[in-house]
């Protein structure tokens, strides 16, 4: 229990007015009870919301998180080191005296958050749609360029807007690790990026924004025998036939390049599978599950972007089935 005494001078000297002040005065004195601030103490100043690829300066009397553009400490001059590990930063905070060591900086006594990079840049505009392009971190200079040049140029060629993460913020597929490309504009704008990034340097869309739909085209198929249905018969399903009359889904298809239900399930081959009839209509079959978690996503920023696992136990394939007019 706490007891507190308060005195209030005219014209506040009434009830309401200690009403409204007895939370956060009680809050305050909790919080120097709890952490008194004594001569020696030093707090380490950093903003409430962090990004993957700060860093935190080395000087441990200084304690300052640094963001990544800078090659030193702004506050104590110290140097990023070069051979520093890409880490994401510490979230501790409130650390009371008495638990203190005089030549380490304590954390801040406010909360911190971590932002990804899609949280820190929220949904695209209006009228505008954001691909994900994986990239494997070892071609990540490609997508940069000389001074920059490189993604300068992408830019101003495409009008698209092109934000690649580093290291820590990156996704590992089978094994690899690849930093996120948030590809954002008007859609035909991302289109031309993405060409142009994909003939460069490779890489694979992500599940990012198009995970209702491969949700969709999932759940048919675990509907059907043998896990495998005619593409025309797919593309009526109530359920995909939904998410594809939403305009988001159409955006980011034509900012992807793909222009059809079939070169969506082409492109995502690690969950499904793609064949003829012998009347030459498509035949798709679900071949592996979506991950459940993606690492730095907008709805879950832990877990890894695994490949699939093929769904448990299908019932045997039946004949090939027949084209659909």
């Amino acid at each position: 229990s706490l007891d507190l005494e308060r005195d209030l001078s005219p014209p506040f000297n009434n009830h309401e007015s200690f009403e409204l002040v007895e939370p956060a005065f009680r809050e305050a004195v909790i919080e120097l009870r709890d952490a008194p601030v004594l001569p020696s103490s030093r707090h380490c100043l950093r903003p409430p919301r962090v990004q993957p690829d700060d860093w935190e300066c080395p000087n441990t009397k200084c304690g300052n998180l640094c963001f990544s553009r800078r090659k030193q400490c702004p506050l104590c001059g110290a140097e990023k080191p070069a051979d520093m590990p890409a880490v994401v930063p510490k979230l501790s905070h409130n650390v009371p005296d008495a638990r203190a060591k005089e030549d380490i900086a304590r954390p801040p006594k406010h909360a911190m958050e971590l932002i990804s990079t899609a949280e820190r840049l929220g949904p695209p505009n209006e009228g505008e749609c954001q691909v994900v392009w994986l990239v494997r971190e070892d071609r990540r200079g490609l997508v940069i360029g000389k001074q920059g040049n490189a993604i300068a140029g992408l830019k101003q060629s495409t009008g698209a807007d092109v934000i690649p993460t580093k290291a820590p913020e990156l996704r590992d597929i089978d094994g690899e690790q690849h930093c996120l490309v948030f590809i954002r504009g008007p859609p035909n704008s991302v289109r031309a990026a993405v060409e142009i990034l994909e003939d460069r340097v490779g890489g694979m869309p992500a599940r990012d924004g198009f995970e209702q739909l491969l949700r969709a085209l999932e759940a048919a198929l675990r509907r059907a025998e043998g896990y495998r249905l005619p593409l025309a018969e797919i593309a009526r399903d109530e359920s995909v036939r939904s998410v594809m009359g939403v305009a988001s889904t159409r955006d980011i298809m034509r900012g992807a390049g793909m222009r059809s239900l079939l070169e969506v399930v082409q492109r995502f081959q690690d969950q499904f599978a793609v064949s003829r009839n012998d009347r030459g209509a498509a035949i798709v079959e679900l071949v592996g599950e979506a991950p459940r978690k993606q690492a730095w996503a907008v709805t879950d920023s832990s877990g890894s972007d695994e490949r699939p696992k093929p769904p448990q136990s299908p019932p045997p394939p039946g004949p090939p089935s027949p084209a659909l007019s």
